[in-house]
């Protein structure tokens, strides 16, 4: 199997995770839920589990300028364990569901360059579309 930086994947517990930086031999590995933390895998030892199905491979989204604010959304809610059927249950879901700073930060770290990317946008546009994008649809942020 070959893997690129991107690729998701849920451990055997279902937390999900992403391969945030791969070189020759050294996977890491950027865990999002409850918890977040980066872990590093040498990459035999990674593609071993793999094997010994440890870590499920899920499908890549391919995210563009249709979709990249429901992506955006999504995302922010795994972060802290819930789903878009949970927040549609939930009439209050912006005011019940909250992440920490820690979690606000690398969903920031996620988001500014996915933005880049989509739009073409240089650094200081992209930071300011985020801001807007967190004022309007951002979870409280509670530690």
């Amino acid at each position: 199997m070959k893997l690129t930086k991107g690729d998701r994947f849920k451990d055997y517990i279902g937390t999900p995770c992403f391969i945030s930086y791969i070189k020759e031999d050294i996977v890491k590995l950027s865990f999002i839920e409850c918890h977040p933390h980066v872990e590093v895998w040498d990459k035999q030892e990674f593609l071993h589990q793999l094997k010994l199905n440890r870590f499920f491979p899920q499908p890549k989204v391919v995210v563009n300028r249709t979709n990249i604010h429901d992506h955006l959304i999504e995302y922010q809610l795994n972060m802290v364990g819930k789903t878009i059927e949970d927040a549609k249950k939930d009439d209050m879901w912006f005011h019940n569901f909250t992440m920490t700073s820690q979690q606000h930060e690398m969903f920031k770290s996620y988001a500014i360059p996915l933005l880049k990317k989509v739009f073409k946008f240089n650094k200081g546009k992209a930071e300011q579309t985020f801001q807007w994008f967190d004022l309007g649809h951002g979870l409280r942020i509670k530690d």
